[in-house]
């Protein structure tokens, strides 16, 4: 049995991103089977802070990229945390 390559992915959590989304790609590509490697990672390898006002500590920094095979972008909320929102009229 000829044994696939591993597919290197890498989303990227930016500071005020939902804090389910970096779990994502790991869920949906991480469960299909074991020929996708996921990680998340942040700009500056530190961590970041969500839209819930909690932080969360990706697995790598930038360097990752350089191995990963593919890129998910993940964009903060426009208005950053919800405590933070304009109150609706």
């Amino acid at each position: 049995m000829t044994r696939v390559q591993r597919h290197e992915v890498t989303a990227l959590a930016p500071h005020g991103i939902h804090p389910f989304e970096p779990g994502i790609p790991a869920r949906i590509l991480g469960a299909a089977d074991d020929r996708h490697g996921v990680v998340d990672h942040s700009t500056d390898g530190r961590p970041v802070e969500t839209n819930a006002g909690i932080s969360l500590t990706p697995q790598q920094g930038p360097d990752v990229l350089d191995s990963a095979d593919t890129v998910i972008p993940a964009r903060p909320t426009p208005h950053g945390s919800p405590r933070n929102r304009p109150a609706r009229s």
